[in-house]
């Protein structure tokens, strides 16, 4: 951020050479807005990756926090389940009620699924290394991954393409050949940003993958180097590009992209973890200063800003609750 052969035969590939290109349109100024809400949040301390974290939840409007005692180390709230779970989307599957994961780290190991109901642990696939995308709707998607030494950013996962493991089990089937970071499934589609070879951050292009007809296009192309944030259930993004300025992006499933927010390099911005209700997006944020805010997006009231603070920093971790 591998190499053994399990298909049976390659499908034909086809680079599709269309590409949506950044329209300027009418940004959008992030600002506070009332919203009713009981949001799933994670409580962190000062400073990246330190501890330690709290889960509970965040009463909208207002930036009060409140602990919750039966979080029991949940990452994410299922909405299904109406508990804590140890899996985000997309490893977490639509319906919240499953996820699936590698147990092999940076060595071969087993590919399962894990049923949040009863428990129970499904094998999959048995192989490696992976690193798993997402669940789609019948289908686990996972990079076959090689982890390089490097003097300058240690140990580097490399990707060798894209395969898919069908949901009732079965020989894995490579979909592509290339070193693109995967991130996001919705559907059938799923869709990367940038090499995973190019730790610096040169500019790249979002491409999404076709699974019913194997097809791959560049979908967004902003010049520069762009973090794919969230695709919402109607196959629309939301994308951040990193140029002169931060920028970010709504790209419609089919369609002209649209830029609805951007600020200095410097200041906050949106960022993840997102959660994401059918076309509405909630947004974490990240900020070179002790500051963080939580973002909504929704096709009917634009990007808002609907909570900020400059103390435990709060990142999203579920829809409303």
């Amino acid at each position: 951020m591998g190499k053994r052969a399990w298909w049976l035969a390659l499908p034909a590939l086809v680079l599709v050479a269309c590409s949506a290109q950044p329209q300027a349109g009418e940004t959008s100024p992030t600002a506070s807005a009332p919203t009713s809400c009981r949001l799933p949040v994670i409580a962190e301390t000062q400073g990246q990756g330190s501890a330690p974290k709290q889960a509970g939840f965040v009463s909208l409007p207002g930036t009060v926090f409140s602990p919750d005692p039966g979080a029991a180390g949940g990452s994410f709230y299922s909405e299904s389940l109406k508990r804590w779970v140890g899996a985000r989307p997309p490893t977490l599957a639509p319906d919240g009620l499953s996820y699936a994961y590698f147990d092999g780290g940076t060595k071969a190991g087993n590919l399962e699924v894990a049923d949040l109901k009863t428990g129970a642990f499904r094998l999959l696939a048995t192989g490696g290394p992976w690193q798993v995308v997402g669940v789609g709707r019948d289908a686990v998607y996972v990079m076959e991954m090689e982890y390089v030494a490097s003097p300058a950013y240690g140990l580097v996962g490399v990707s060798h393409g894209l395969w898919m493991v069908g949901l009732n089990g079965g020989v894995p089937v490579r979909l592509t050949s290339d070193d693109l970071y995967w991130s996001w499934v919705e559907g059938n589609t799923i869709y990367a940003a940038g090499s995973t070879r190019d730790v610096a951050g040169g500019p790249s292009p979002i491409v999404r993958f076709d699974v019913g007809a194997q097809t791959v296009a560049t979908w967004f192309d902003g010049g520069a180097r762009t973090r794919l944030l969230a695709v919402d259930a109607g196959g629309a993004g939301l994308a951040l590009t990193e140029g002169t300025d931060e920028e970010l992006w709504r790209i419609p499933a089919t369609g002209e992209p649209v830029r609805i927010w951007s600020g200095p390099k410097d200041g906050i911005h949106p960022w993840g973890p997102v959660a994401v209700e059918g076309s509405d997006v909630w947004l974490s944020s990240l900020a070179a200063t002790p500051q963080w805010a939580i973002y909504n997006y929704s096709p009917g009231e634009g990007l808002r800003q609907v909570a900020t603070g400059a103390d435990h920093p709060l990142t999203v971790a579920g829809t409303c609750a």
